[in-house]
């Protein structure tokens, strides 16, 4: 569960299966994966991602803004580890509490495109969500519990699982 990873090697292992939203390259820098293009707007308060219209799932299932909306909802609420992403969200401290349903700041504007408000500027938040601990899920992890999910989970990265005991993983 990318909620729960606390090492390294976890993570890197979790975002081969999963995918990214966004990653960094070796200089640091943000590079496309799910997310193909984004803008910025000038105050560094309002951020457009542009999905790639060709990302699949293990599954076959086509990855969707819906899917990548339900990530970022399910990556957030607690118990997280990386919610310290999410925290300068829009209405982030309502849904949290358990006061909204959703994040205000989260809204689908069309079949590939997102729109995420802050509450202050940040010119870090596409690194933010380039943390390879931020993975892609499928909207409502295809109707499994958390704890079934993640046992096999379903991802849009370069590798699938096949089998997983105890002391071992394989991977395709």
């Amino acid at each position: 569960n990318p909620k729960e990873i606390r090492y390294r090697q976890d993570y890197m292992v979790a975002k081969t299966i999963m995918g990214q939203l966004l990653k960094l390259n070796d200089y640091g820098e943000v590079e496309p994966d799910l997310v193909l293009e984004w803008q910025v707007s000038e105050d560094g308060k309002f951020y457009t991602l542009v999905i790639r219209p060709d990302a699949y799932f293990h599954s076959g299932k086509q990855a969707t803004i819906q899917d990548v909306y339900f990530t970022l909802h399910f990556l957030s609420r607690p118990p997280s580890l990386i919610r310290h992403v999410f925290k300068n969200i829009e209405g982030y401290a309502c849904y949290i509490k358990n006061q909204c349903d959703h994040i205000q700041g989260i809204q689908r504007v069309d079949s590939t495109t997102l729109s995420i408000q802050l509450t202050a500027p940040s010119f870090t938040f596409l690194m933010d969500l380039a943390d390879p601990k931020v993975v892609m899920l499928p909207e409502n992890l295809n109707g499994l519990s958390e704890e079934e999910f993640f046992k096999k989970p379903d991802g849009i990265g370069p590798y699938r699982l096949v089998s997983k005991t105890d002391n071992n993983s394989e991977l395709i």
